[in-house]
Parts: C-alpha cells; sequence; structure tokens
C-alpha cells in the first residue's frame, strides 16, 4: 500500500469515528454557526459538531447582532 492509500484508510477511520462519536452525542448545548454561503446559518452541537437544524429568523437576528 502507498502512501495515499494508508491517508485514505486514515480518512475513513476518523470518519467512521466521527459517525460513531455524533450518534452517540446527546447534544446538549447547541450553537448558531455560519456553515457556509449554500448552506447558511446552522444550528450546531458545540461538543461533536453536528448540523443539528435551522435556527428561526428572530434568533438569527439576535445572533447576527451580538
Amino acid at each position: 500500500m502507498g502512501k495515499a492509500d494508508n491517508l485514505l484508510n486514515k480518512i475513513s477511520e476518523y470518519q467512521r469515528e466521527l459517525k460513531k462519536l455524533q450518534s452517540e452525542c446527546n447534544h446538549t448545548k447547541k450553537d448558531i454557526r455560519f456553515i457556509d454561503y449554500q448552506r447558511g446559518v446552522r444550528y450546531v452541537c458545540r461538543d461533536c459538531k453536528v448540523l443539528l437544524g435551522w435556527p428561526s429568523q428572530e434568533e438569527i437576528y439576535k445572533w447576527s447582532n451580538k
């Protein structure tokens, strides 16, 4: 196996580990974060960084005026 294969295997392993962590997380703390221009603003778990949903327009307004 070459160096690229090793890196791809590690990436795959870390992605599985992250999925497991996110599925076991209780998502008790969430923040509003700007993700990117296509996805916009979302709720994100502070601990596992999974996208949780969309804040309301009022919540976005309060967040953007901090």
